[in-house]
């Protein structure tokens, strides 16, 4: 696979996503809405092989390889509410998951990205961004829904929803990976299997081993 092309295509289609994202801050809570089949981004395929094969037939993967786009830094905080930045984690690849105790394709992804995590998170960072709005998900409820499933990523809480806004997460589950340089290398609107993750970032992984 192509490693360079693996997520060109995702990262086009995510500026377009970024560039819409300039709707109003504070009716973003209330447009939020779980992600049920749709997508804002190409999705990934379930296989290597027709991940390969969908890009190969391309034409944009080319173009995009090229392109350099900053990752736009964002401000959550931790369980004890201490500010934390995107552009803390930078010089490590970054995956960023939007989510939230209502969005039932967020709560079915989530186990997947815990056992990726478990074996993936010395050199991953995984940001699990709620979207804490403060009615559908506090800190509170959050950390007790992760609790209560014996959760082990670590979760941010974007009680600003600065990440949200940001990034433009008006659908959710999202999921946004970084590099380790600090630059967008793609992304996802809509749930992602275990299967999928671990072909996501074997190949970021590799990229970044062989810079």
């Amino acid at each position: 696979m192509n490693q360079k092309k693996s997520f060109s295509v995702l990262l086009i289609v995510l500026l377009v996503v970024l560039a819409g994202a300039m709707f109003a801050y504070r009716y973003l809570s209330d447009k939020v809405t779980p992600d049920t089949g749709g997508s804002l981004l190409d999705r990934v395929t379930e296989t290597a092989d027709t991940v390969k094969t969908g890009i190969e037939s391309s034409d944009a993967g080319d173009t995009a390889q090229s392109d350099v786009f900053p990752a736009m830094d964002f401000t959550v905080y931790d369980i004890d509410r201490n500010p934390v930045k995107l552009s803390d984690f930078f010089g490590k690849p970054i995956l960023i998951n939007f989510w939230a105790t209502w969005c039932p394709p967020c709560k079915s992804e989530l186990p997947d990205f815990d056992r990726v995590y478990a074996d993936y998170g010395e050199d991953v960072v995984f940001m699990m961004v709620n979207m804490t709005d403060g009615s559908r998900d506090t800190v509170e409820s959050a950390s007790a829904f992760t609790a209560d499933n014996g959760y082990s990523f670590p979760v941010y809480y974007d009680c600003d929803l600065n990440a949200a806004y940001t990034y433009g997460a008006s659908s959710i589950p999202m999921t946004v990976l970084i590099g380790a340089d600090g630059n967008i290398v793609g992304g996802q609107v809509g749930v992602l299997t275990e299967e999928q993750l671990r072909i996501i970032l074997d190949t970021e992984l590799a990229k970044t081993n062989n810079t």
